[in-house]
């Protein structure tokens, strides 16, 4: 049992720094999705290669989009099937 393998926390048990720089980091590393042997529903890890976000789900894991303004093709703001575009706060 380890927390780098996704692993919950048991109750009590002391952790070397190292498990709590890796929970700070967001466990970022190399092909998250790949290399986590017991990922928990609902752990968003990141890839320190290609820096993707990913969202653990049921069935497995779901890219987390990111982007530094509105995504557009050929001048059309893009959305996926059952997404939400928001504009401005």
């Amino acid at each position: 049992m380890a927390l780098i393998d996704g692993d919950d926390a048991v109750n009590g048990r002391a952790y070397p720094y190292q498990h709590f720089n890796r929970i700070k980091n967001n466990f970022s590393q190399d092909a998250p999705q790949i290399n986590l042997t017991n990922p928990q529903r609902g752990m968003t890890v990141s890839d320190n290669v290609d820096n993707r976000l990913w969202h653990r789900l049921a069935a497995g894991y779901e890219e987390i989009l990111q982007a530094g303004g509105v995504l557009t093709f050929e001048n059309e703001v893009l959305c996926f099937e059952g997404e939400v575009l928001t504009w401005g706060l």
